[in-house]
């Protein structure tokens, strides 16, 4: 009889390993800004922009939506030309820069917390109200019998 000739396993029987989170395709940068903003708290940014219509006006609003991470957006100042944007993780350059390029001259004021509002708890007592029935029974009269 002829010798039983050996061949190699072409597969191999143990689990590939995980990749590394760091070793990722593409630019590195881009998945430690990600880790970043999902640690960022809520932040206000006021920015101010020259709106001389109301067609600016509701584009650059338009603009400072469209933005990931925007809760809200409001016009405020005393000359309604300034923005008010909330939200969480929201990059102040680009949106600055996206303003400047959709509506016109456009200034960063002002990065910071939002303010969260207290409320104060106004403590109310509750006194116990006993609750008196008085059933009203009707009185029947009986006749003879």
């Amino acid at each position: 009889m002829g010798s039983i000739k050996s061949f190699p396993f072409p597969f191999s029987l143990s689990k590939p390993p995980l990749p590394d989170p760091l070793n990722l395709p593409g630019n590195p940068n881009t998945y430690i800004q990600i880790i970043k903003f999902t640690e960022m708290a809520k932040q206000k940014i006021v920015v101010k922009v020259t709106m001389t219509s109301d067609k600016k006006t509701r584009k650059a609003l338009k603009i400072a939506v469209s933005l990931c991470g925007v809760e809200s957006a409001s016009i405020v100042g005393s000359d309604k030309d300034q923005i008010a944007v909330t939200g969480e993780g929201i990059d102040s350059v680009e949106l600055t820069t996206l303003l400047r390029k959709g509506v016109g001259y456009t200034e960063l004021v002002s990065v910071g917390p939002v303010e969260e509002k207290k409320e104060s708890k106004a403590t109310v007592e509750i006194h116990p109200y006993q609750y008196y029935y008085d059933y009203y029974v009707p009185s029947y009269y009986v006749y003879g019998m």
